[in-house]
């Protein structure tokens, strides 16, 4: 609507407002969120009280060295408030409990608990999958039968087109 570009608003917002984090809670949950400022800058840290939804507070990087500095900058005994800490399976993200909230534990938010388990399964699937046209291919061969395309066993049938069942 100006002409300005977005990373040129950010620039300014950043320049110019000075929003005062909120305090702590005691379950905090922390994720990405993908800016793509510049190189150094592509993805944000978002800190969020779990419990009442609130954004704490959003770290311009999630990059090892700012993330130190921010953390670092908070007081010990603020920091011990913190009882549990929410987030992905991101490694450094489960090792602030280690480097900043000494008094926490780490807790891997449902959605990618989730997703891990159904991708776990689907690999499963697709392995048996593999393992069951191995075996039609051989009884083929061993009958003696020429097809271009053969039909597909039921258990293939079955695995190709009724896995949402599974999952």
């Amino acid at each position: 609507m100006f002409g300005m570009s977005s990373v040129t608003v950010t620039n300014y917002f950043m320049q110019f407002v000075d929003c005062k984090r909120l305090l702590l809670p005691k379950i905090l949950c922390v994720d990405e969120v993908f800016l793509n400022i510049d190189s150094n800058h592509k993805y944000a840290l978002v800190l969020m009280d779990f419990e009442t939804g609130n954004i704490v507070d959003i770290v311009i990087s999630r990059r090892k060295e700012d993330t130190q500095r921010y953390f670092s900058n908070i007081p010990l005994k603020e920091r011990k408030t913190v009882k549990f800490l929410i987030c992905d399976m991101y490694n450094p993200y489960i090792n602030y409990t280690k480097n900043y909230f000494y008094n926490s534990v780490a807790i891997v938010d449902s959605f990618h608990v989730i997703s891990w388990l159904n991708r776990s399964i689907n690999n499963y699937i697709n392995q048996v999958k593999k393992r069951l046209q191995k075996r039609d291919e051989q009884l083929i061969k061993q009958r003696n039968i020429i097809i271009d395309n053969p039909p597909d066993s039921k258990e293939i049938y079955l695995l190709k087109n009724y896995k949402f069942f599974l999952l």
